[in-house]
């Protein structure tokens, strides 16, 4: 994107190409798009820093389709995208090499588009509660990748390539269908949070007491007489158990 002058939108002073792309998603929601100072899962606005769009979240919006104009934002950090109707999502994500956090909770996808795996600077992504059945090998070329939450999907395993993302922090099952974990999931040892409450293993995946960084293990109540002594032993590991009606 050239830059080719200065406007103000909303108070920030933007480049004027960079601000039409905000003017274009005002007119699909009909309202202004607010100046905010960051962006979470329920957001609706945009964040900026040295005349560029660093942000946008557009939260419960309903939106069939994204401005054009979004793809060429090459300082977009965060894009937060809950609530909406995008799928399928616009193979074009992949250039968006700045992009860092991409969260597409329910919007009815029954895939991941294949752009998302070239962005090698993904730290965070998350599409809660859709339809998304299987999750590619390419998985592995987000190298970076720090939190993944692919909960409330009707997915029953995971590549083997995830065990090589080992900067891997948070990982989020619940709500899937997932039966067993992948050989060599003990690798990933900056593992902190593990969610797997309400999934369909048939027994508890001992390769996880192996984990050393573990600070949050979530089971159903069905599988926590397995839980090893060690686990339970483990000082500051918080394990929360699923009971049948919660």
């Amino acid at each position: 994107m050239g830059e080719q002058g200065g406007t103000t939108y909303q108070g920030a002073q933007l480049i004027a190409e960079e601000a039409a792309v905000l003017k274009a998603f005002e007119d699909m929601v009909g309202e202004a798009v607010p100046h905010v100072s960051e962006i979470k899962w329920s957001t609706f606005g945009f964040t900026a820093r040295d005349s560029h769009v660093t942000g946008i979240g557009m939260f419960s919006k309903g939106l069939p389709s994204l401005p054009e104009g979004l793809w060429d934002l090459e300082r977009l950090e965060y894009l937060w995208l809950t609530g909406n109707r995008l799928s399928p999502f616009p193979d074009e994500v992949r250039r968006l090499k700045s992009l860092r956090q991409l969260s597409l909770n329910m919007n009815g996808l029954t895939e991941l588009t294949e752009g998302i795996w070239e962005l090698d600077g993904m730290e965070y992504i998350c599409f809660w509660r859709n339809q998304v059945a299987e999750i590619s090998e390419d998985l592995r070329r987000l190298r970076n990748l720090e939190e993944f939450h692919p909960a409330a999907n009707p997915i029953t395993s995971l590549p083997r390539s995830i065990t090589t993302l080992t900067k891997l922090r948070v990982l989020d099952l619940a709500d899937t269908g997932i039966t067993s974990l992948p050989e060599g999931f003990d690798r990933l040892q900056r593992l902190e949070v593990l969610n797997m409450r309400n999934t369909r293993l048939s027994s508890f995946p001992m390769e996880i007491r192996r984990i050393e960084n573990l600070t949050f293990l979530g089971i159903d109540e069905r599988l926590a007489n397995q839980i090893p002594g060690e686990l339970r032993e483990k000082k500051g590991l918080k394990i929360e158990i699923r009971t049948g009606s919660s």
